[in-house]
């Protein structure tokens, strides 16, 4: 309720499961780490809607032993696995209306892989209406080659602005107009 008030229209839920590691090709849920189940996700589309917020659904993939995700090595057994992991949650994007659904989140050494990447794109319109995004890694968007299949391009903007401990806003929005 607080974020409608503040003039919040969009939420992104996003919703984790994992991998042993960088190499692994077995991709599921994690119940005693922070995967939500798919109830509780469904009860969270439906309090947005209630405060009449649209929504974003962000399935991403961390890896247990603390390795970042963006150093995922890309496989075919590890799209098969990931392209079963979207999938079911397409399948609730769908059934609850959800506005966008975010493919994928920061997986930096796999997005050179695009026919891949082009056959997630295919086979999740083919189970969900509504738009397509990607969130690229900062710097990483470049890379991406397969824009043009998504509705829109999405970049974690985590660009540093400025050295400094307090700057003004000024300074920050200065440094932004150069990104």
């Amino acid at each position: 309720a607080k974020a409608r008030e503040d003039g919040c229209d969009w939420i992104a839920l996003c919703v984790w499961w994992f991998q042993d590691d960088v190499r692994s090709t077995s991709i599921e849920p994690d119940y005693t780490r922070y995967s939500a189940t798919p109830e509780s996700v469904v009860h969270a589309i439906n309090q947005c809607r209630e405060q009449g917020m649209k929504v974003m659904l962000k399935p991403m993939v961390d890896c247990r032993d603390g390795e970042w995700r963006g150093n995922i090595d890309p496989s075919d057994e590890w799209f098969s696995a990931y392209q079963e992991f979207v999938a079911s949650w397409a399948q609730i994007a769908e059934e609850h209306e959800v506005e966008l659904f975010c493919i994928g989140c920061e997986l930096t050494k796999t997005v050179s892989w695009s026919s891949s990447w082009r056959n997630i794109i295919q086979n999740t319109r083919a189970a969900y209406r509504g738009a397509l995004t990607y969130a690229a890694n900062h710097g990483n968007e470049r890379n991406v080659g397969w824009w043009n299949d998504l509705d829109y391009i999405g970049i974690d903007a985590y660009y540093p602005l400025t050295n400094k401990n307090d700057p003004t806003l000024d300074e920050l929005n200065r440094a932004w107009e150069d990104r």
